[in-house]
């Protein structure tokens, strides 16, 4: 009877630490935003791109769903530390683009960098973390490469090329765990292999407001969780008047925190007249660029220029600049 006993727990035990799964899809709710055309100047770049380069801010397919978008643990694996694979993730340069648009990597783990185009890339990455390392390395022949490697999680970094082509433009999303997917064309996305638990989830796209959802996994668990991604607006403003002096910069910055979900900056500009750029979702955009048009209560606005931009996503807070 003992016996039987022990071979009915040693059965079970391992049942009980089944790792979970957590799949679904990423879609995109509200206006999807205009596709952006480059034209490439004339030489190698218009031979590869006859037609010119076409871009999606959020590339969706027929029911919007989003691909490129990351879902990734943000809590729950708190006092846990994973073994960092072996195995590189890989960024090419091809074409006089940067593949593929979104990649996730682990802290610590190697990043290759390729050149695939018979020319010289310069690849530049830009991280904000103080904890990774810049790099800016020049690939000068066909099947060239770098090594990188990025010490600390940062959601997501941007690498681009240095010729001066707005396009060619990726993000390393670096994470303390693997538990992270990127979706495919569909917008699905699987992550496996989770400890039974409760973990918060976010799904992340570099010109969409991310989106988080608290989820319980059971052991052995398949458990379906859907996000809904809104994208990202950018108001540029240029306003005149007595708009300088009057404390215009320092009350546009309180009131971003107050309306909140809003990032960019205002400075002065030396012909009298104030410069803001107001980025985050669209409702958010709108009540700064509205109280923008007022201003503080000493501020006389007299006339606003706006023009609407695709989203940057180079500043995570509203900064006074000078």
């Amino acid at each position: 009877m003992i016996g039987a006993c022990l071979v009915v727990l040693l059965f079970c035990s391992p049942a009980q630490d089944a790792p979970a799964v957590v799949r679904g899809a990423v879609s995109l709710t509200g206006d999807v935003p205009a596709r952006r055309t480059f034209d490439p100047p004339t030489g190698r770049e218009k031979a590869a791109h006859p037609e010119g380069i076409f871009i999606d801010p959020v590339a969706v397919d027929g029911e919007k769903h989003v691909q490129f978008a990351l879902v990734h643990v943000t809590a729950g694996l708190e006092g846990r530390t994973f073994p960092v694979p072996r195995e590189p993730r890989s960024l090419e340069v091809e074409n006089f683009e940067l593949k593929p648009r979104v990649i996730g990597i682990m802290a610590g783990q190697e990043l290759v960098v390729t050149n695939r185009d018979d020319l010289l890339h310069a690849v530049h990455s830009l991280p904000r973390s103080p904890g990774n390392q810049e790099f800016n390395t020049g690939l000068p022949r066909k099947g060239m490469s770098f090594k990188a490697i990025f010490a600390k999680a940062e959601v997501a970094v941007q690498v681009k090329t240095e010729c001066l082509h707005d396009w060619e433009r990726a993000w390393v999303a670096v994470l303390p765990h693997p538990f992270y997917a990127v979706t495919d064309a569909q917008g699905r996305y699987e992550i496996r292999g989770l400890p039974p638990g409760r973990y918060t989830l976010e799904a992340w796209q570099e010109n969409c407001e991310p989106t988080s959802q608290e989820v319980d996994v059971k052991a052995g668990e398949i458990k379906a969780i859907g996000f809904a991604l809104e994208a990202r607006t950018r108001a540029h403003l240029w306003l005149s008047g007595r708009v300088q002096g009057v404390g215009f910069r320092a009350s546009t910055q309180e009131e971003a925190k107050r309306i909140g979900g809003v990032a960019g900056w205002v400075m002065n500009l030396s012909d009298g007249r104030v410069e803001a750029i107001i980025e985050g979702r669209r409702d958010r955009v709108e009540a700064l660029v509205r109280w923008c048009r007022k201003g503080p209560s000493s501020a006389d606005v007299t006339k606003v220029e706006r023009k609407d931009e695709p989203p940057g996503g180079e500043v995570k807070t509203f900064e006074v600049r000078y």
